[in-house]
């Protein structure tokens, strides 16, 4: 609720990939009785309609490949940035490895590895967005889904 809420009409960045961000955003809401702009029937997809930009779609301003690793973040930081990540979790691990520590609170290490891709995944779109409007020397504007 919070995070819809100061949303308010500002714009969404995301490396969203095949729409995966938006959709599960959508779904928890309507799970939790969340609404946009008051009505059951407004999607959170319909609530941000053109403010959305996702730098997924935009990384061919970078020239880069069609092979599907350029569609990746730690592709782009190592390829864009030259930074490459030592010791992450593999993103298809998260789900479980935070059940673990929730239940059994073991390895304290590897939800320490959670937090740390997570600061990743936030801070490389944002260091892409800025990369990207340094080059057009223009705002980003959002485009169609």
């Amino acid at each position: 609720l919070d995070f819809c809420l100061n949303l308010g009409n500002g714009t969404l960045f995301t490396w969203d990939r095949a729409c995966f961000d938006i959709p599960r955003i959508s779904d928890r809401a309507r799970q939790r009785g969340v609404v946009a702009n008051g009505s059951p029937a407004v999607t959170f997809k319909d609530h941000i309609q053109g403010r959305h930009i996702d730098l997924y779609r935009l990384r061919k301003e970078f020239d880069l490949p069609k092979e599907k690793d350029y569609g990746k973040l730690q592709t782009i930081e190592r390829v864009i940035f030259g930074y490459e990540r030592r010791d992450d979790i593999h993103g298809r691990r998260i789900p479980e490895a935070y059940r673990e520590w929730v239940y059994s609170r073991s390895n304290p290490q590897e939800v320490a590895k959670i937090i740390i891709h997570n600061i990743q995944d936030t801070v490389t779109p944002i260091a892409v967005m800025l990369k990207l409007c340094d080059r057009s020397k223009q705002p980003l504007k959002p485009v169609a889904a």
